[in-house]
């Protein structure tokens, strides 16, 4: 069947009839496009079925359609293909015993099965014969309609290139789809049908759409790994594994064309919200997935999973970077969710009604070998063929094989079994106590006395907030030979108890009892602990956010001593927790170490850290609590805001504050290094790069002691400019000594010359340049008058110590001169200054101007070959001096000028036997280029006179004139310097 919608006449019939049908829309009728039936004999017309429709509005009591729609990219083949973990090998809509589809097939044997496909136009393909072929666009298979109902009908849906359409347009799409196939059902039954929605990704947002607009039509609204609140990642992970980039937008398929419902997300989750109210029939079942520690080690070195779907340069990034930087973070909750959506989001979290089931995928509970998408086997492209997200899927859902849950309440916590799977027992948990409330319960099954009593209890975990009447969907695995579950709540002073054993999973019975015990909990800085359990040398404490602002908390993985907790030091397992919202709360697991008694909670607010400190824990809940706060240190430079975590060991723990503006990469040196090379980024061995970083997100790195440096390095690219953060005198009170530097990458650094050069003062007496205090008056040549002269330091510029590339430079009377990048010599065969670099060969032979001692005592110059280059890596310091007007001095005794000012001198006509500028060439070169006044030129820089007079401001018109140099590279040499003006 194909029927082509881009006609303007169609369009028309669709906004027409749109308009006449408006109020089916509101009693709940599934709006039919124009086009929805072409009008064969035997079927009813448009306005008939309008007019009845108005007056009945009847629909199926039970679920008649299960709907599958695929998210961004995707297609049909995403619920059900041959793919067996081998690039490439995903042929198409295929039979698989895998999949969602099959496993409804089992349960129900006489379901249907059809393939939906629009792209331009619209084709139905009727189910497949069962054969391990590809079901693309055969015409054989096409169907013009689905012609029995008298079973469960699976729709699958495929929209082709979503990527490359809008929101409106893929929406567009798929209720074209829903209407002509309910069109259908209401020619056959008279009724239209309750329709399930599975939805993965994308597919679930679109999946929502249909449902707020047609609430009556929809019976359940299932969702996996699907991005309600856009993802909060801004494309970390994401862009190393090569997949989409969300930006941080709900609307995440490029250029949006349904601004309303899809873009706005407090648009969306209010209209949810509404509609929910009105129509609590809806089943809404989320389902979310995260990311283990162990997951992302599978990925990143088992299989070649990297060289098979990246590139080879991805795979060494990833490789290279995961040792500190994935460990890490993931540890400290920085990537609670799939890679591609965060769990917040995939949870749903602000709409109503919303039933959730979160699974962690390790390295041993999923099937790589059975995904959506040739890509990565990250949780995002496993969700849709995971067993247990599957199992829970189908025990939630009415599509025809009538299982009933009975349902078990014990102090308003309403309990009842899902299902079974893998020795894990789904259990619905829905809050029926009156308020909301978050709920803890053992992820593992326990003996019934530990149950009973809530004590040694060594799995807790914690649902999300629930309000009342909400439910979620917990994982509880057989553990042993224990037998019973367990959830509880505080309130107050008191733990509240369901337990239960005799857990059957074909009946979906349970034996449930109540309990209650006393629960002490502590409050220091508005950071609100209890303990819940002590197992095997650690302690489960739930920490609740009291500090009326949504916080990151940080905490000691490991018991510590008392001094240290007070004054958060000496701290060498920290880790962070999620972000809670005011009201919210976490687990913290806390483990004994050697002779320390005391736990450490803390969060940072301005310039303060706020602490809980707590010792004498005692297993029947209560301890010792106090507070303490100290003073918090954070440096920023170049938008990087800089904190010390802790040291562990010769290991220091940073944190990393994107504070830039925009979501960026980072690099830094995974080892400390020398001062120079962090400022200059140069010569570092052990450069790791952050995952991308969103704005205001923090990022732990750890950069370990080196040998016999001091400094941390951390670094990011603006356009050209290298961005530097460089920090030493690392004190483990969080104090350190931090600087900035930006480095262009299209130009040559301007070091000069190197520490033990010899720089000759105006009396004749020579100091190193390391020495030079700025206070001295220099020997310098004077161009005026071609004589000696005097003239002061303007500035000392200098690079610390680290690895510089040093150009040794040997002269034919032995003289030696060490260069760093260029320093300036007056190269008397060409009549002008040359810079000598690490290309200084090809001067060889040239000969250089060198100040001399004649023989009445008196000093002039004398002529020296250049005879050698040699240029080698030192570990040295550099230095500069820039003198007063003329710019130039000695080094060595040869006559220089310094690095990284060309265009600056050699602007007018020297002559070669007096050393003098050629005033007439001097006059005819103002006369035709013209000079600046300091007026003139502090419109253009505005910088004090005695600078623009230092410099010879006034001929610099002539160098621009000559094309010696640019607006923008003077605008470039005074940001350079301007800290010494």
């Amino acid at each position: 069947m194909k029927i082509n919608v881009r006609t303007s006449k169609t369009r028309a019939l669709l906004f027409t009839l749109c308009f006449v049908i408006g109020l089916c829309i509101l009693a709940g009728a599934s709006m039919l496009t124009a086009n929805a039936y072409t009008g064969n004999s035997g079927h009813l017309s448009r306005e008939q079925l309008h007019t009845q429709t108005l007056a009945t509005s009847v629909r199926t009591d039970t679920p008649a359609i299960t709907v599958l729609m695929h998210g961004l990219s995707g297609r049909a083949s995403h619920w059900s293909n041959d793919d067996n973990g081998n690039k490439g090998s995903i042929t198409g809509f295929v039979k698989d015993s895998a999949s969602i589809i099959e496993k409804m097939r089992d349960s129900v044997p006489d379901i249907k099965l059809y393939r939906a496909k629009f792209d331009d136009a619209f084709y139905l393909y009727a189910e497949y014969d069962g054969g391990n072929e590809e079901d693309e666009d055969k015409e054989e298979n096409m169907v013009d309609k689905i012609n029995n109902f008298s079973s469960h009908t699976i729709l699958v849906i495929h929209i082709p290139n979503t990527k490359a359409k809008t929101m409106q347009e893929i929406y567009d799409r798929l209720h074209y789809i829903l209407d002509k196939i309910s069109y259908d059902y209401y020619v056959e039954k008279g009724v239209l049908p309750r329709i399930n929605l599975i939805g993965h990704s994308l597919g679930g947002l679109i999946n929502m759409q249909y449902a707020i607009e047609h609430p009556k039509n929809v019976a359940s609204l299932v969702s996996l790994g699907t991005p309600y609140n856009g993802s909060s990642y801004d494309n970390p992970i994401v862009a190393m594994f090569g997949f989409v980039d969300f930006k941080q937008q709900p609307c995440i398929s490029g250029a949006c064309g349904h601004d309303y419902y899809f873009c706005n997300l407090n648009t969306r989750r209010s209209t949810w919200n509404n509609v929910y109210s009105q129509n609590r029939h809806i089943k809404f079942l989320a389902l979310s997935g995260e990311t283990s520690l162990s997951l992302i080690e599978h990925i990143v070195w088992t299989n070649n999973y990297l060289e098979d779907y990246l590139s080879d340069a991805k795979a060494v990034i990833i490789r290279s970077a995961f040792g500190s930087m994935l460990t890490i973070n993931i540890a400290a909750g920085f990537l609670p969710g799939d890679i591609c959506v965060d769990t917040d989001s995939q949870k749903a979290k602000g709409y109503d009604g919303v039933i959730n089931y979160n699974k962690v995928f390790t390295s041993s509970n999923c099937n790589f070998n059975k995904r959506c998408r040739e890509q990565v086997p990250i949780p995002h492209n496993l969700e849709t063929y995971d067993a247990d997200m599957i199992d829970c899927i189908l025990k939630v859902i009415d599509y025809g094989n009538n299982v009933s849950h009975n349902s078990y309440t014990q102090h308003g916590i309403k309990t009842s079994i899902i299902a079974k799977s893998k020795g894990k027992w789904l259990i619905q948990l829905t809050n029926n106590t009156g308020s909301s409330r978050s709920f803890e319960y053992n992820r593992k099954m326990c003996f019934y006395g530990d149950a009973q009593k809530w004590s040694g209890l060594g799995h807790i975990a914690n649902t999300d907030t629930l309000a009342p009447g909400a439910s979620t969907i917990l994982e509880i695995e057989e553990y042993g030979t224990a037998t019973s579950i367990v959830i509880s709540y505080d309130s107050g002073n008191t733990r509240y108890i369901f337990y239960a054993n005799e857990l059957d999973g074909t009946s979906c019975t349970m034996s449930s009892s109540g309990s209650t015990k006393a629960y002490y909990s502590y409050t220091q800085n508005s950071i609100k602990a209890g303990i819940l359990s002590k197992y095997d040398g650690k302690w489960t404490v739930k920490l609740t956010n009291n500090t009326g602002s949504k916080r990151e908390f940080y905490y000691n993985q490991k018991m510590c001593f008392q001094g240290d907790a007070k004054d958060w030091t000496g701290l060498s397992d920290i880790a962070r927790t999620v972000t809670l919202s005011n009201g919210e709360s976490t687990i913290l697991e806390i483990e004994e170490y050697g002779t320390a008694t005391s736990i450490v909670i803390s969060y940072t607010s301005g310039s303060r850290r706020y602490i809980f400190y707590a010792n004498s824990l005692s297993t029947t809940g209560t301890m010792q609590s106090y507070s303490s706060t100290i003073q918090y240190y954070s440096y920023t430079q170049n938008g990087m805001r800089v904190s010390i975590l802790g040291k562990n060991a010769s290991d220091w723990i940073i944190e990393l504050t994107n504070n830039t503006g925009t979501s960026r990469e980072f690099e830094y040196n995974q080892k400390m290094c020398f001062e120079g090379d962090a400022k200059n980024w140069n010569s570092l061995s052990h450069v790791a790069t952050t995952m991308n970083i969103a704005n205001g997100q923090s990022y732990f790195i750890v950069i370990q002691e080196y040998g016999t440096a001091t400094s941390i390095a951390i670094s990011y690219m603006d356009g050209i400019y290298r961005k530097v953060f460089y920090a030493n005198g690392l004190n483990k009170s969080g104090t350190m000594t931090a600087y900035g530097n930006t480095i262009d990458t299209t130009q040559a650094p301007d070091e000069c010359v190197a520490e033990g050069t010899l720089i000759t003062l105006a009396d004749g007496s020579k100091k190193a340049v390391e020495d030079l205090t700025g206070d001295e008056q220099l020997l310098v040549w004077n161009m005026k008058t071609g004589n000696f002269d005097s003239a002061p330091i303007l500035f000392v510029d200098s690079e610390p110590i680290g690895h510089y590339e040093v150009i040794n430079l040997t002269f034919s009377d032995g003289a030696t001169v060490k260069v760093v990048s260029e320093h300036g010599f007056w190269d008397v065969d060409l009549n002008r200054y040359v810079y000598l670099d690490k290309n200084a060969a090809q001067y060889i032979g040239h000969r250089f101007n060198k100040r001399a001692e004649n023989a009445d005592g008196t000093f002039g110059w004398q002529e020296v070959e250049l005879t050698d280059v040699d240029i080698s890596e030192e570990v040295t310091t550099v230095y500069s001096p820039v003198t007063y007007g003329h710019l130039c001095y000695y080094v060595n005794e040869m006559l220089s000028m310094p690095g990284g000012i060309a265009g600056m001198f050699n602007i007018f006509e020297v002559d070669g036997q007096t050393m003098t500028i050629d005033e007439e060439a001097l006059t005819e070169d103002i006369a035709t280029y013209g000079t600046f006044t300091y007026e003139e030129f502090y419109e253009l820089y505005p910088i004090p006179e005695e600078v623009f007079e230092a410099y010879n401001g006034r001929y610099l018109k002539v160098a621009i004139g000559k094309g010696l140099i640019t607006y923008e590279r003077i605008g470039e040499l005074i940001e350079r310097y301007a800290e010494f003006f």
